[in-house]
C-alpha cells in the first residue's frame, strides 16, 4: 500500500473562457494542494491493483500566481485578489459545483492494464454528486519504497450535472471542458507487523 503525497504531488486543472466575448474573460488554473489519496500496487498482476484519491473543493487553490506564471501563455494575465475570489465564488457557488452540496471530488481506481511503464486505468470520478467511468493512461513507475504516476484527462462539467459558468447572455462564459494533469508520488505505508 502507497500513500499518496500531496506535498511532493501535483494537480492542476485548466478551464478555459468561452463565449463570443471569450478575450474579455480570462482562462483559469487550479490546483489540488491537500488530498488524500493511497494506491494499492500489488506483486505480480496489475489486475488487482487499485487506488483512491480525493479532495475537498473547498480546498482548491484558484489561479494562484506562481502557477499562473508557470501554466503558459494562455494564463499570462495577471489576476488580483479580486479577481480571483470572484472566479471561487462563481466556481464553487451553487449555479456551477455547488460546493456547498457536493463539497467532494472521488476518484476511484477500479482495474489497471498494461505493462510498467506505459499502463490504463479505469476509474471512476465524482463529482457533483455524478460518477462517471473513465480511461486514463498513465505513466508509473516503482522506485525501491516510492510510486511515481503522472497523466492526463479531460472531462465535460455537463457530464457530472454542472453547468458551466456564463454571464451577460452567454458572452462571456467557461467552456465545458476541463483539463486535468497529474504527477502523484506516494511512499510505501510501513506497517508495525509486530504481535
Amino acid at each position: 500500500m502507497f500513500v499518496l503525497d500531496p506535498a511532493t504531488s501535483r494537480v492542476r486543472i485548466f478551464v478555459y473562457r468561452g463565449g463570443a466575448a471569450a478575450r474579455a474573460g480570462h482562462n483559469h488554473v487550479l490546483s489540488a494542494p491537500d488530498f488524500t489519496g493511497y494506491a494499492y500496487v500489488p506483486e505480480g498482476d496489475l489486475k488487482d491493483a487499485r487506488f483512491d484519491l480525493d479532495f475537498a473543493l473547498e480546498r482548491l487553490a484558484v489561479d494562484p500566481p506562481a502557477i499562473r506564471a508557470g501554466a503558459g501563455p494562455a494564463f499570462a494575465s495577471v489576476l488580483d485578489d479580486a479577481a480571483r475570489s470572484g472566479t471561487r465564488a462563481h466556481m464553487l457557488g451553487p449555479k456551477n459545483l455547488d460546493a456547498a452540496r457536493f463539497p467532494e471530488v472521488l476518484i476511484h481506481g477500479q482495474a489497471i492494464a498494461g505493462e510498467w511503464p506505459h499502463l490504463v486505468a479505469s476509474l471512476s470520478m465524482t463529482l457533483h454528486g455524478v460518477s462517471r467511468p473513465l480511461l486514463v493512461p498513465l505513466e508509473a513507475q516503482l522506485h525501491g519504497r516510492a510510486l511515481a504516476v503522472s497523466g492526463r484527462f479531460a472531462i465535460r462539467q455537463s457530464d457530472f450535472g454542472a453547468s458551466p459558468y456564463t454571464a451577460l447572455g452567454g458572452l462571456i462564459a467557461v467552456r465545458d471542458e476541463v483539463y486535468v494533469e497529474f504527477e502523484l508520488l506516494g511512499r510505501e505505508a510501513a506497517f508495525d507487523r509486530t504481535p
